[in-house]
């Protein structure tokens, strides 16, 4: 094992310019002496389109995952959070953690990774926000999420009014990951996720119910998660503690700290 942090980033071929821009920033950094990064793909086409030109990063090293035909399901509208999975699992012998991207991520400064991991799972905190109510979505992604574990008798310690999604970058600790896929059931219905299925709300839940995490509210309200909100928000009030990692473009000045690294959700101006 040379690098012990991975990145990967699930795409397609009408972003595949978020990629570059990704890949040079990722570059420009220098992060390619911490970590790899894998882009995962639906098919050979998609793969071929994306190196048929030249990329982002300059000769950086790129590893790819085909997705394979078995797990190409259209019709519950959620490929990239079958991709997610997919990858997550064929990499959980090669790396110690995982780091899961959208395409549309830019790196904003060198951070050391693997502390950058360590301390999120030392600190075993998931940050959430109290919402406004007017996305009638977010319930029906919680309750979807949360069906994965009906079965434990804790299950109520998952119940939360705080919405987790996008508050903290998609870490994984790859030496739970398959307890993980075990105790989900996730290893033989991954082609059954849902679009509701938030595949990292579901591994966040895990965290919560096996690995001793909890939640804590930021202390900001927002229609959705505070780090991808579009628009400048109010964060008088906000929870002191509260040092993200990364947020959108239109929150860095709110939220920058000397946690942040990544800016996310480029492709929502």
């Amino acid at each position: 094992m040379s690098k012990k942090v991975s990145f990967v980033i699930p795409c397609h071929p009408p972003h595949y310019h978020f990629v570059n821009d990704f890949l040079d920033s990722f570059h420009k950094f220098r992060m390619e002496d911490q970590a790899d990064v894998i882009l995962v793909l639906s098919n050979d086409a998609d793969h071929k389109k994306f190196f048929e030109t030249p990329h982002g990063g300059a000769n950086m090293k790129i590893d790819t995952i085909i997705l394979p035909p078995e797990y190409r399901n259209t019709i519950n509208k959620n490929i990239p959070s079958i991709k997610k999975f997919y990858a997550v699992y064929q990499l959980r012998k090669k790396y110690e953690y995982i780091i899961v991207i959208d395409a549309e991520t830019i790196v904003k400064k060198n951070v050391d990774l693997y502390a950058v991991c360590q301390k999120f799972f030392n600190d075993r905190i998931l940050w959430g926000n109290q919402t406004t109510g007017q996305d009638p979505n977010i319930e029906l992604i919680k309750n979807s999420c949360a069906r994965w574990f009906s079965y434990h008798p804790e299950r109520g310690r998952i119940k939360s009014d705080l919405y987790t999604w996008f508050n903290q970058p998609c870490f994984y600790e790859t030496k739970w990951l398959e307890e993980f896929f075990r105790v989900s059931g996730m290893i033989n219905h991954l082609n059954s996720l849902a679009w509701t299925d938030f595949e990292y709300y579901i591994y966040m839940y895990y965290l919560i119910l096996y690995r001793g995490f909890r939640f804590e509210d930021i202390g900001v309200r927002n229609n959705v998660g505070v780090c991808e909100a579009r628009n400048v928000l109010n964060t008088e009030g906000i929870n002191p503690n509260f040092k993200p990692f990364m947020c959108s473009q239109a929150m860095e000045k709110k939220l920058d700290n000397e946690n942040l690294f990544l800016l996310i959700h480029l492709d929502r101006k």
